[in-house]
């Protein structure tokens, strides 16, 4: 026979109802026990917590002292001081690339507005276009 799981015992405890479980309950013997000894021990355990003594005053503490905000704050400002230069930098990279990338179009735009590839512009001399091919 398989007993209850931890999970099962548990929500018996909480006060869930449970068809299988209060089958197996009765039927269980070894399982009523343990749940038996589980309801014991919440029980003793409620009464502890209720008959604890509560402090007549609560104990003044000093102030602690925040050494370790003074520090975050020295870090943080030394990490901005070390971000300004790399930002620059990266302005500066950025700059550079997008002046290559305008020269880069630029000749590309001289290579596509020719009328003929620059390999056959001899051939393309040789031969007149225009007004006089008309005639």
């Amino acid at each position: 026979m398989k007993h209850l799981s931890d999970e099962q015992v548990a929500g018996r405890l909480i006060g869930e109802e449970n068809a299988e479980t209060e089958e197996h309950l009765s039927a269980c013997a070894e399982c009523r026990a343990e749940m038996e000894k589980m309801k014991e021990s919440l029980s003793s355990f409620r009464t502890a917590v209720h008959q604890a003594p509560v402090p007549a005053r609560w104990e003044v503490r000093q102030p602690v002292r925040h050494y370790p905000l003074r520090w975050a704050v020295a870090a943080l400002a030394a990490a901005l001081l070390l971000a300004v230069p790399v930002h620059t930098k990266r302005q500066q990279h950025a700059a550079e690339e997008a002046a290559l990338d305008a020269q880069l179009l630029r000749q590309v735009d001289v290579e596509i507005s020719r009328a003929v590839p620059a390999t056959m512009e001899p051939l393309a001399n040789l031969v007149t276009w225009g007004e006089e091919q008309n005639q």
